[in-house]
């Protein structure tokens, strides 16, 4: 029996001339808009209990079942921009003016059912169950709203006027709302409250896009301003050396299971560990099929989707190796095999 031995190379980076080189490439598979059958964005993606992964696009909710690729339109032709998967499987989207679930019959066939309507012209950006609660928290870019699974009912949260509602995130149980020229509040028994020491994130690239825990603190990642520490509420920079990353603009973020933190922006994908250090840069030059990213989700098995501007792409992040380009990294090698 012959086997090729491969050299794994769990990094590779040389600097020459302080001008990064990175010649290593994810392992990965591309699922363009013609295999879909959506169109131009992502916004969203949510897996079932089934195993069944939605995203919500452009066109409107398609589903992929480990092989094949179904396409669902909405009515009017809407686009959904907000998706959750509960507890028990159920496929929460909201768009324009309303909330619905997505389900499927024993024979495959996908349909939409309304719950509850919302604001016309609302559009739900952010859907998230309320912790210790049956209730679920909507946020929109004019209003915040809270659904009652057991009234079957909407209500409109009492805010003050004049806010405009930005990315909403939610961190061990907790739901944080940036609020546009504002800075960052807790949203806590149907109030807002503002956390200390983000008052001076104003403008529009200081907009809070993400927010994480690590320890006591708060981890806010902004939109062109970089990632900021918030300790005791002072705010503190954190320095990320990388040419790439303090010139693009980050749309959304999560934390992975390995504890590393996925940035989608419009120059790919960045991956940085708890200390902040980049350890992967994901890109068109090292096979994702579009650098304008808009939306991240880690499924059952541990695979990082992306949302692009045209198409999707399925990232094994985690594996102890990567591919070695020899076309870029200019290293004469020899390939072995052994009988």
């Amino acid at each position: 029996m012959k086997f090729l031995i491969i050299i794994n190379f769990l990094l590779i980076s040389l600097s020459i001339s302080s001008k990064e080189i990175n010649f290593t490439s994810p392992v990965l598979e591309n699922y363009p808009s013609q295999e879909t059958g959506g169109t131009r964005a992502t916004w969203g993606i949510a897996q079932n209990k089934n195993g069944k992964i939605f995203f919500i696009n452009t066109y409107g909710v398609l589903v992929f079942d480990g092989s094949d690729w179904r396409s669902m339109r909405l009515k009017g032709n809407s686009t959904p921009r907000a998706i959750h998967a509960d507890e028990k499987g159920n496929i929460l989207i909201g768009f324009n003016g309303e909330l619905g679930t997505v389900s499927f019959s024993k024979s495959g066939e996908y349909s939409y059912k309304k719950i509850s309507e919302i604001v016309p012209s609302e559009t739900p950006r952010e859907i998230y169950k309320i912790q210790n609660s049956e209730n679920y928290f909507i946020r929109t870019t004019k209003t915040l709203f809270i659904y009652s699974q057991k009234e079957k009912k909407i209500n409109q949260v009492n805010t003050p006027k004049g806010f405009k509602f930005g990315v909403a995130s939610q961190i061990e149980g907790k739901i944080y709302v940036y609020i546009k020229g504002k800075g960052l509040y807790l949203f806590e028994n149907n109030n807002l409250i503002l956390i200390k020491g983000t008052e001076i994130l104003k403008n529009k690239k200081q907009t809070i896009y993400a927010v994480f825990k690590n320890n006591d603190d708060l981890i806010l990642i902004t939109r062109r301003s970089g990632i900021f520490r918030l300790k005791n509420g002072l705010l503190e920079q954190i320095p990320i050396n990388n040419v790439s990353f303090k010139n693009t603009t980050v749309y959304r973020a999560i934390d992975l299971p390995n504890k590393n933190y996925a940035l989608a922006t419009y120059d790919g994908i960045f991956i940085v560990n708890k200390e902040f250090q980049l350890i992967q840069h994901i890109a068109e030059d090292n096979g994702l099929l579009n650098n304008n990213v808009r939306s991240l989700y880690v499924d059952h098995d541990n695979n990082l989707w992306a949302g692009l501007n045209d198409g999707i792409t399925k990232i094994k992040y985690d594996l102890n190796y990567k591919l070695l380009d020899r076309n870029k990294s200019n290293i004469n090698s020899i390939i072995l095999k052994v009988n």
